[in-house]
């Protein structure tokens, strides 16, 4: 008898000591499900590879919707979780870690993931997964994330409203899928701290580098519609705001910044300029037309690559040396996008902007880190007779029976008309000496059907401009 009431003591002690525990239990829990986690809105740029990252989606209605780090779709999607925003600030439900992803840059574009998984896309619409396959996404010029499937088809990222889950299409010449349209990307750092981005592992010993023509400070240059033989220009990531020196770091080409406003170019002194030396024009089966020149300095070096990451600048004229240049146009109305410039050596090797440097890669379709443009160094700079005008082209305009040149001041300071001519020297290599600021034209060209126009701006901005009335600015 003492030992059943002995153990039924104890039996009593122990459902009191888990009675008792177990509101302490449920408010463990309670709170946990009752936290909320608070981000703060970052650029892609300036995410670093130890920064916890939330990735948003906001539609037109302005509701935003958060990727979870869970994949909790009937078919292996993630879900699309609401999310509260009040200016730059974000308010999650939950721990850190369902929401919190690792972004790191690599060869183009970056990586997302978590605890060693990745996000990638199968090649399906609802094909969004989290798994093994570390694919590269990368901003298209349309706002949206995106990135190749196994058939190296690309697709945007967005939320599909109605299933509430996270969707991949198909991107087509950067047109948006119906069901993801009008939506906003926005990155959020956990706390609002984010660290400065880890630099680049250092490169070898730079070369010296080539010596570009050395512009004045205050030159200037027009961006290029097209590329002909004899041009020269300044190859130029507007999206990036760089332009190619000739400084070779390692097996890459360094850049350097460049402001480009209202399609002008300000040159600076390292700024490399080149000069297109035509060869011969293809179609490749894809459907791009490509004209191939090999691209010189004013040293006589050539543009040259070899293999992915390498860009260098060659003595020798080589097979590698040649370099295919197709515009990209938007497919509907036919507007200029920019650029491309592949080798003809290794067709799927792209001239890029990388970590700000200029190196080749594969290029991944609409991945706009391949997206370049040309702005004209002049094709006249020695004083010569041109018989071709190039966008661009700084000129004198010489009347050989006067011995003048057209000057941009006005014979008559009155009516402003009539146009005052400078007195030069016309040597026997037929190049002229002698003339001033003022005697000079920067070149502008509008294209026609049968032949163009020119337009003739002066040193202070005005435009040439002739009448029955006389000649004025």
């Amino acid at each position: 008898m003492k030992n059943q009431h002995s153990r039924f003591l104890a039996l009593l002690l122990a459902l009191s000591m888990v009675l008792g525990m177990l509101p302490t239990m449920l408010f463990a829990a309670s709170a946990e499900e009752s936290a909320t986690t608070t981000w703060t809105k970052t650029a892609l740029e300036s995410i670093s590879a130890t920064d916890t990252v939330a990735i948003t989606m906001t539609d037109s209605k302005g509701d935003t919707y958060l990727l979870p780090t869970t994949a909790e779709g009937s078919k292996g999607q993630p879900l699309a979780t609401a999310a509260t925003v009040a200016d730059d600030t974000l308010t999650s439900a939950g721990a850190a870690s369902a929401y919190g992803w690792t972004i790191t840059a690599v060869e183009g574009g970056y990586t997302i993931s978590v605890n060693g998984s990745y996000l990638y896309t199968e090649a399906t619409n609802n094909g969004m997964r989290i798994g093994e396959t570390a694919a590269v996404w990368y901003v298209e010029s349309n706002g949206y994330l995106a990135t190749v499937d196994s058939t190296e088809t690309v697709r945007t990222l967005g939320v599909y409203v109605q299933g509430l889950d996270w969707r991949a299409y198909q991107s087509k010449t950067g047109t948006i899928g119906n069901n993801i349209k009008n939506q906003t990307l926005n990155f959020w750092v956990l706390g609002g701290s984010t660290e400065t981005p880890t630099e680049p592992t250092e490169p070898s010993t730079p070369t010296e580098p080539t010596t570009p023509v050395e512009p004045d400070e205050s030159d200037e240059s027009v961006r290029m519609s097209e590329l002909k033989d004899g041009d020269k220009f300044y190859i130029v990531h507007t999206g990036k705001g760089l332009a190619m020196t000739g400084s070779v770091e390692g097996t890459q080409l360094a850049s350097t910044a460049a402001e480009v406003n209202d399609d002008v170019l300000t040159v600076t002194g390292d700024m490399l300029p080149l000069t297109a030396n035509y060869i011969d024009s293809e179609t490749t089966e894809d459907g791009y037309s490509y004209s191939y020149f090999t691209f010189t300095t004013e040293d006589g070096l050539f543009l040259t690559t070899t293999d992915k990451n390498v860009l260098t600048l060659e003595a020798t004229e080589s097979d590698e040396a040649v370099w295919g240049v197709s515009e990209r146009v938007n497919s509907e109305t036919g507007e200029h996008i920019s650029f491309l410039v592949k080798s003809r050596a290794a067709s799927n090797l792209f001239l890029e902007v990388y970590n700000e440097m200029f190196t080749t890669y594969s290029r991944y379709y609409a991945n706009t880190a391949f997206d370049l443009e040309f702005f004209s160094a002049g094709s006249n700079a020695g004083g010569e007779f041109v018989t071709e005008l190039t966008a661009g082209d700084k000129v004198v305009i010489y009347n050989p029976y006067s011995g003048k040149v057209v000057n941009a001041t006005a014979a008559d300071a009155e009516s402003s008309k009539n146009l005052n001519g400078s007195d030069v020297v016309l040597s026997d290599d037929d190049t002229i000496e002698g003339y001033g600021d003022a005697d000079i034209w920067t070149v502008g060209v509008i294209e026609g059907e049968s032949y163009n126009s020119y337009t003739f701006t002066s040193a202070d901005g005005k435009f040439m401009v002739g009448s029955f009335q006389g000649l004025y600015l």
